[in-house]
């Protein structure tokens, strides 16, 4: 082969390989878009929740106490503010919390502790108390011992529910099907315009099977 032929040889090998390249990353190419909500969903699918802030979703108590839970890949965490001593050294018997929980938070963090992933809540019958604290759970240590100990007022706490019985981990994220509220500038661009409104309303009438007005 003569010297122009190979260069034309290569000029060719190399037009394909650049046309191929563009064609494959014009292939994998993904476009991204922004969701309005996500919703948690456990292992079978079953709804845990929608993600109201950062790795949290909302529950509500009979009583109508709102309460928020730290969501993870694995399953529930303990939120921060969520402490649980007892008046023994090895985490056994009667959980108690702080006697200012929840404090100034209007929702508090769930008071989560063994066995399992259990919610506890403050005895509404029984008053705060002075304890001699002598082990605490953490969200991450375990029973840790508390040595010489910590006095102080307390609420007795008194199981609810452990929520592992109720949802599966692993836990997963998926783009909730619509608003889980009212979002108000949903495009977050500084306005909120009546097609955000509109747009709100209508997809809160199609998901309970209603028609909005006319």
């Amino acid at each position: 082969m003569s010297r122009s032929n190979r260069l034309v040889a290569q000029a060719v090998a190399i037009g394909a390989f650049l046309t191929l390249s563009r064609l494959t990353t014009v292939a994998d190419a993904q476009t991204i878009s922004n969701v309005h909500a996500a919703t948690v969903l456990d292992a079978n699918g079953k709804k845990v929740g929608s993600l109201q802030r950062s790795q949290q979703v909302y529950f509500k108590l009979d009583g109508g106490n709102v309460f928020l839970v730290e969501v993870q890949t694995n399953g529930f965490r303990r939120g921060e503010g969520a402490q649980l001593y007892y008046v023994t050294p090895d985490c056994s018997g009667t959980p108690y919390t702080p006697a200012d929980y929840p404090g100034v938070d209007l929702v508090p963090s769930a008071l989560l502790g063994p066995p399992g992933r259990t919610l506890y809540r403050p005895d509404p019958a029984a008053a705060p108390r002075t304890i001699t604290a002598m082990s605490q759970d953490g969200e991450d240590q375990g029973c840790f011992n508390i040595s010489p100990g910590l006095t102080q007022m307390a609420l007795p706490l008194i199981p609810v529910i452990d929520l592992n019985t109720q949802f599966t981990p692993p836990f997963r994220s998926i783009e909730s099907s619509f608003p889980a509220q009212l979002c108000g500038d949903c495009n977050a661009d500084g306005s909120v315009t009546a097609n955000e409104i509109t747009r709100v309303i209508s997809n809160v009438f199609k998901e309970s099977g209603g028609l909005p007005p006319q």
